[in-house]
């Protein structure tokens, strides 16, 4: 495969969009560079009857990475936040498809109750009474996901960081995650620390 050229593959998070926030600023700065961007679309984003499933968003971003795979092309991996889960998941199922991975203040080595009381306190209670609830959105025009104690408990079940003392991947990783981060994080604020992260990723390709 061409090692020189590859795309990146971008996963965003629960109550983001492929349009919304930090989709938009890296899709800007890795064009500037040369790169092809895609923001990989996730099946049921948006559906309000459907109960969202983490393995969904493994099965969409295994789609696109076989994709590149038939152009004999290589994938660098972008994730943020809950995103980063299905990228640890894919990149030991592709290994060899994968030339590099960027993670934006991951979501990963979680457990249920700290999940929900970082990102959505206020439902506790109905979670821990089986309700499905909304995700909190980045944004009002965002439709909102509907997740449950159920489907949280797989995301945790499923982690890599949970279920493994060391991860066996081998490919340039560089990742982004700071002690103050933020449920709704500014990517603007963090944008030129982190381009040099990512040319940094880059430079070790």
């Amino acid at each position: 495969m061409n090692k020189l050229t590859p795309v990146v593959l971008y996963c965003h998070g629960l109550g983001a969009t492929v349009q919304s926030g930090i989709a938009l600023v890296a899709k800007k700065f890795v064009e500037s560079r040369g790169l092809q961007f895609k923001s990989v679309e996730y099946q049921n984003s948006g559906r309000k009857n459907c109960i969202w499933n983490v393995d969904d968003w493994l099965n969409d971003l295994l789609v696109s990475i076989n994709e590149c795979s038939k152009q004999q092309r290589l994938c660098l991996l972008f994730g943020c936040s809950a995103g980063c889960h299905s990228i640890l998941r894919a990149t030991l199922l592709k290994p060899q498809a994968i030339c590099g991975l960027i993670l934006l203040s991951p979501g990963v080595g979680l457990n249920l109750k700290s999940y929900i009381h970082i990102v959505m306190p206020e439902f506790w209670e109905k979670i821990l009474a089986g309700k499905n609830v909304p995700h909190p959105s980045a944004g009002k025009n965002i439709p909102p996901i509907m997740i449950n104690q159920q489907c949280l408990q797989h995301f945790v079940d499923t982690c890599i960081s949970n279920r493994m003392a060391s991860i066996p991947i081998h490919c340039p990783v560089r990742i982004m995650h700071g002690s103050d981060d933020k449920a709704n994080l500014n990517f603007e604020k963090i944008a030129t620390e982190f381009e040099e992260l990512f040319d940094s990723l880059l430079g070790s390709l």
